[in-house]
């Protein structure tokens, strides 16, 4: 009888307790970037573009730095910053890395320009800059 008792108030605990749970949620998937030397991150860019005259958009605030080439650069570091919609597009992101444009200037890139990942989803692999490079906007 005593079992019966404990094995009932346990059953009945766990159902009250699984009725206010909220299902956990899974983090969105990253932006698939692999470790490079010097500090340096490897991803993949898919919008198109030569890195000159257009490409991956590289800001400074409200100011383009320059572009990205569409395939394989570098990033040393990511920030959290303002949601980021791409137009023409049901792509968007708050997660900026710093990086140097083609032309030499130096911003932050969005992640939603980088290759897989999903809305939201950090660069994998990369630090966080900690405020070195302020911040994205």
């Amino acid at each position: 009888m005593k079992i019966r008792i404990v094995a009932a108030s346990a059953l009945a605990v766990a159902a009250f307790a699984a009725q206010g749970a909220a299902p956990a949620q899974a983090a969105p998937a990253q932006v698939p970037c692999t470790p490079g030397s010097g500090g340096r991150v490897y991803c993949n860019f898919w919008i198109p573009g030569d890195g000159y005259s257009g490409g991956s958009p590289v800001v400074e605030g409200p100011y383009l730095m320059g572009y990205l080439p569409q395939g394989r650069n570098w990033i040393i570091c990511q920030e959290e910053g303002p949601v980021t919609y791409l137009p023409g597009y049901p792509y968007y992101n708050k997660w900026f890395a710093w990086t140097t444009a083609e032309n030499g200037n130096t911003g932050w890139v969005n992640a939603v320009a980088g290759s897989g990942g999903d809305n939201n989803g950090k660069f994998s692999n990369t630090p966080s800059c900690n405020g070195a490079h302020g911040s994205p906007f």
